[in-house]
């Protein structure tokens, strides 16, 4: 039936999306994590040579305004799949989060 392919493709995609994590999800917590200033999220940090990696889930209904705090300011914060750069004010990122959406941030020495 159409509706079995429809979610079967979704959960190819949720599988494939989960296998790109594993090699982030492998590495050592960061012993600086980043913090949620404001909004409601699951966070996760993890350091990796390239920088350190945020995983960040939303089990909201409703789209929010996230601001994030790092451990330390004059960092560049990317988006691990668009490569899009984040609004960043001193030590924070400010961040529009979609209902129920899920994000990988790099964030690395400028």
């Amino acid at each position: 039936s159409p509706r079995f392919e429809e979610r079967f493709e979704e959960l190819n995609k949720i599988a494939k999306e989960v296998q790109d994590l594993l090699p982030i999800l492998s590495l050592p917590d960061a012993t600086k994590p980043v913090q949620l200033a404001s909004g409601t999220l699951s966070t996760l940090t993890k350091q990796g040579r390239g920088g350190t990696y945020v995983i960040l889930a939303s089990t909201l209904r409703t789209d929010q305004e996230v601001i994030l705090s790092l451990p330390v300011g004059g960092k560049q914060v990317r988006d691990l799949r668009t490569h899009e750069l984040m609004r960043t004010r001193g030590n924070r990122v400010f961040l529009p989060f979609k209902s129920l959406d899920a994000r990988v941030l790099v964030v690395s020495a400028r």
